[in-house]
Parts: C-alpha cells; sequence; structure tokens
C-alpha cells in the first residue's frame, strides 16, 4: 500500500511544472499564429525587455505603505508630496490597479462572460486564419492574413470599450481616489528625514 502511494506521489509531483509548460507552449503556439513565429520571438523579447525595465522601477513594499503622516501641514506642501509619491512609486500603482481590475473582471460575471466569449472568437479566428485556402476579399480587395489580425484586434478592442467600459472606468475612478489619498498622507522619500511631515511648526504669536 505505502510503495503505490509513494508511486502515486511521485507520478504527480511533476504536475505542476508540466503544467507550466503546457501553459507556456500554448502561448507561444498563440503568438506564432497571430505575429508569425520570427515576429513572435521579436515581440517576446520586446516585452520581455520592457517588463524587466518597469520591474526595476518597482519600489519595496514597505517603503510604499509606510510611513505615513501624523499631523498635515500645508495644503502646498502636500500637494507636493502627492506629486513626489505618484511618481516615485508610480509602478507599485501601477501593478495594484492591474490586481484590482483584473478580480473586478473576475468577480463580475458579465465581465467574466464577455472575456470567455472574446477568447473563444480569437480561438475560432486563429484556427481559420492559419488556412491558407481562406482568401477573404472586401470590395474586390484581397484581405491577408496580417490585415485580418489587424481587424480583429480592432473589433476586440471596440468590443471591451461597449461591454467593459464600465467595469474600467468604475474600478479606474475607485482605484484613482485611493492612489491620490494614499500619495497625500504617504510622507515622501526625499523629506523622509525631516520633521516637518511629523510635527507642524507651532505658529508664532
Amino acid at each position: 500500500m505505502t510503495d503505490s502511494i509513494e508511486l502515486v506521489k511521485g507520478e504527480m509531483a511533476p504536475a505542476p511544472q508540466e503544467g507550466f509548460q503546457s501553459s507556456m507552449q500554448f502561448v507561444n503556439n498563440l503568438m506564432d499564429q497571430v505575429f508569425g513565429p520570427e515576429e513572435a520571438q521579436n515581440v517576446q523579447k520586446q516585452f520581455f525587455g520592457r517588463f524587466s525595465h518597469h520591474y526595476s522601477q518597482l519600489q519595496p513594499w514597505r517603503s510604499f505603505i509606510f510611513p505615513v503622516k501624523v499631523k498635515f501641514t500645508k495644503w502646498e506642501d502636500t500637494l507636493s508630496a502627492a506629486k513626489e509619491n505618484l511618481a516615485h512609486f508610480q509602478m507599485n500603482y501601477a501593478l495594484l490597479f492591474l490586481t484590482y481590475l483584473a478580480f473586478s473582471i473576475l468577480f463580475n460575471p458579465s465581465s467574466l462572460v464577455i472575456i470567455c466569449v472574446i477568447g473563444v472568437c480569437w480561438g475560432f479566428f486563429l484556427k481559420k486564419n492559419a488556412d491558407p485556402e481562406w482568401n477573404l476579399a472586401v470590395a474586390g480587395i484581397t484581405v491577408g492574413a496580417a490585415q485580418r489580425r489587424i481587424v480583429m484586434m480592432v473589433l476586440t478592442a471596440i468590443m471591451v470599450l461597449i461591454f467593459l467600459g464600465n467595469t474600467i472606468i468604475g474600478t479606474s475612478f475607485v482605484f484613482g481616489i485611493f492612489a491620490v489619498a494614499h500619495a497625500c498622507v504617504k510622507i515622501p522619500p526625499s523629506t523622509l528625514g525631516s520633521e516637518a511631515y511629523l510635527a507642524p511648526e507651532d505658529d508664532e504669536v
């Protein structure tokens, strides 16, 4: 019995790695069909290059959260601190926004259905677009595979704006309020050593 359990565990152990590899293979195949093999490699290089560049701008989360102001100073100083914090922690705000947007879509049944429908449409389109015998002509003009992909991307963007526009706008508005409020109460990095944000000076009588 023990041997059979160990055998089952041994067979199940590489499953996560195999699942990750199969997912990456699916993404690579999808990009090859959308952009073509050579262009897909260039897109991947550009994506990972930009991702590493933006990831390097991500600030530590501890410094993003703490410290905060105990007492407020003048409005001019608060606005100046908000501008500095928004610029310094822009990647942290961007990552939080994308996470919040993803959860808003996942927990919204209608938005999730639209995402699934768009995914299914892209699956059928990529399969049909890969057929070399598919000749599409509009007003006597032959539309090639690259042009069909561009049209599909434009239609996808329109569908997202029509069906997910309210979710995206609502999420952006709520997160915008949070980001501005956090930037106002967060002590900017340039004044961490100053006591001006910890205790305002007493007014002279």
